[in-house]
């Protein structure tokens, strides 16, 4: 399994307890809004205490309802780890067999699975009832924390002093505890709830701990299953892949070939080449930072004398280092956001305008250092590294609409100029300096416009110029131009396309986009994702039906999405293109001419216009959401590069 794919499957978990800490905390602010707020701060402080038990009934509620889903995920989550390990060796494993170079085995891969997850199914299920528990007792105490920590900081007196400076007159008491209390706040949110205490009293954030835990457990899974397999088939020797700014333990075993069951020694490649293998004893197999230990992105694969060949090779040692120490720096950057959002969210509970709006300031500035430090080192920008569960789109909303209002009107375009001459719209948006579009075709663009969401209007507001960049309204066939940085299409036709009336403009002019900034859609995340997204979906259909092949899946697939051929013609589309049109994923979409002409990158091309277009319609945002959940998380991280 790859990183990408044990973080798919550890991430649900991991959400969903970064979830229960911003609804624990939103839990606390909304506990310390239904205080007395004319009592003095003495007597508030008496009757926040007193009635703990009432906050603290709540958060069992809480992770009640966040704990009865937490075993099924993990269930999931293992047994696909194990289960997908597994599928991308036994097809090879079996061929040798077939050919003589291996020997066969009875062993069904039932069983083989059945022996990894027992164990860590087990181990998983235990880190999580503690952490329930923990989170629960901090939950509370933090609010004591708070509750005491605003009462004292109320009443200091260089604090209300200066208050009073800032204000320009004398500050109320009840003033003074709203601000005191939106301190203890944002350091609450900063500090979180904990999910877990080791031994040295430190401790972990729901997200570290819960990250560290379960990905590893997944990999565990993954590679126990794997080492089964591959002992049934009798292979002893593993070659370790290796990557640019991995850990210092791990990066001195990566491209190595190890043996698992023995010494070190020499063996041959496919082409007769001499090559080394080492003791997996002497590998730093087994320690928490070592290889496959906590958090480890590195993945190992069968290395068959005679038959493999040697794909991976050692880093060069100072490059690794310095590419791990700009990785943990931008890792710090996204804990700050992702700080910030459980603070807005908090102070959004409470009803404190004033708070929030701070709050969202800093949040921004976090933001746009996050993007800036990612683009000046050459790193991704991942959007889904810095979501937070509870910062639901309410709390986005509104943060969103504080920020705009203290930006600057110039930054922004009109949406709307209502002018009709001749029975025609002119809409800034949609005008053409010679000829104008047609009124009806006006309306339908301006309403798939407003359906979209915030991020897509304003990539198109930037870069799309007044009218769109259609060249020729009636052209026979719809495509976008690089050399010219035009669109051409019939815009009558698509008045009335049954695909959904406007769907053209939108995705050529996601094309465009695409192109005007550097085709941000050749992205090799974005690219594995689609693939991944595609196979992960093929084969949950082939387990849900109980078929015998991925192809009867694929067929089955195809079929129901030629049903409804309208609604899914882009779903079709990116099947078609993530396999090259090798298989029934052709009754709609591009030629098989298209996709060898275009290479690897043919599908992200295609696949960032469907998702362009989609954004700007619910029903189809859905269907993106449903088909490539790990693709559509990238399509956003390239929207944020945009921005």
């Amino acid at each position: 399994m790859t990183k990408l794919e044990m973080m798919n499957l550890s991430r649900g978990l991991s959400n969903l307890y970064t979830g229960l800490e911003t609804d624990l905390i939103a839990n606390i602010a909304d506990y310390l809004k239904s205080g007395d707020v004319s009592s003095s701060t003495a007597q508030w402080k008496i009757q926040m205490l007193a009635r703990l038990g009432a906050l603290d009934k709540a958060n069992i509620k809480t992770i009640a309802a966040y704990a009865s889903i937490a075993p099924d995920m993990l269930a999931e989550a293992l047994e696909s780890a194990a289960l997908t390990a597994i599928e991308e060796l036994e097809p090879g494993f079996q061929q040798l067999v077939k050919d003589g170079i291996i020997n066969g085995t009875e062993i069904p891969i039932e069983k083989t699975m059945s022996k990894a997850l027992t164990s860590y199914n087990k181990q998983a299920r235990q880190s999580l009832n503690m952490v329930n528990t923990v989170m629960r007792y901090k939950a509370k105490s933090a609010a004591q924390k708070v509750i005491n920590d605003t009462a004292q900081l109320a009443e200091k007196q260089s604090f209300v002093d200066m208050l009073n400076k800032a204000a320009g007159k004398a500050v109320t008491g009840i003033e003074s505890r709203q601000a005191a209390m939106r301190q203890c706040i944002k350091d609450m949110s900063e500090k979180g709830i904990p999910a877990f205490v080791d031994k040295l009293g430190r401790e972990w954030s729901p997200e570290a701990y819960i990250n560290m835990d379960i990905r590893t457990t997944v990999s565990n899974t993954a590679n126990q299953a794997q080492f089964d397999r591959m002992e049934a088939y009798g292979l002893n020797l593993v070659e370790v892949s290796s990557h640019s700014g991995a850990r210092p333990k791990c990066a001195k075993d990566q491209g190595k070939i190890f043996n698992r069951n023995g010494k070190g020694g020499y063996t041959t490649d496919l082409h007769g080449k001499k090559i080394r293998y080492y003791a997996w004893s002497d590998s730093s197999y087994g320690e928490p930072d070592g290889l496959l230990g906590i958090n480890c992105g590195h993945k190992i694969y069968p290395f068959i004398p005679g038959i493999s060949y040697q794909t991976y090779f050692p880093t060069d040692e100072k490059e690794n280092n310095e590419q791990y120490k700009k990785v943990q720096n931008q890792r710090e950057l996204e804990r700050r956001i992702r700080k910030s959002k459980r603070e807005c969210t908090a102070l959004e509970a409470v009803g404190d305008t004033e708070g929030l709006k701070k709050a969202s300031a800093v949040l921004q500035k976090r933001q746009r250092a996050l993007k800036q430090y990612c683009s000046d080192n050459g790193l991704s920008y991942k959007v889904d590294r810095t979501a937070v569960v509870g910062y639901n789109r309410t709390v986005a909303g509104k943060v969103n609409s504080v920020n705009r209002k203290t930006a600057s009107e110039s930054n922004h375009r009109k949406i709307v100029d209502k002018t009709v001459s001749n029975g025609i719209i002119k809409a800034k948006r949609f005008e053409r300096p010679s000829e104008a579009l047609p009124k009806e075709y006006v309306t339908v663009l301006d309403k798939r416009y407003h359906n979209g969401n915030n991020t897509v209007k304003t990539i198109y507001d930037k870069y799309i110029p007044a009218g769109g960049a259609v060249s020729d309204i009636r052209s026979k066939s719809a495509y976008h131009s690089p050399r010219l940085h035009k669109v051409f299409m019939d815009v009558h036709i698509d008045c009335e396309n049954p695909r959904g009336a406007g769907t053209t403009w939108f995705h050529e002019h996601g094309h465009y986009i695409d192109y005007e900034n550097g085709n941000v859609s050749r992205s090799e995340s974005f690219r594995k994702a689609l693939l991944y997204d595609v196979s992960s979906f093929e084969k949950n259909y082939k387990k849900l039906h109980k078929l015998s092949t991925v192809s009867q899946a694929r067929d089955r697939i195809a079929d129901e999405l030629a049903s409804n051929i309208h609604e899914s013609h882009s779903i079709q589309d990116i099947f078609g293109g993530a396999h090259k049109k090798r298989y029934r994923y052709d009754l709609y979409g591009h030629p098989s001419s298209y996709w060898k002409n275009h290479g690897d990158w043919g599908v992200t091309t295609e696949a960032f216009a469907h998702m362009f277009e989609a954004s700007f319609n619910e029903e189809k945002e859905k269907l993106m959401r449903k088909y490539f959940p790990t693709a559509w998380e990238e399509f956003q991280n390239l929207l944020g590069g945009i921005l």
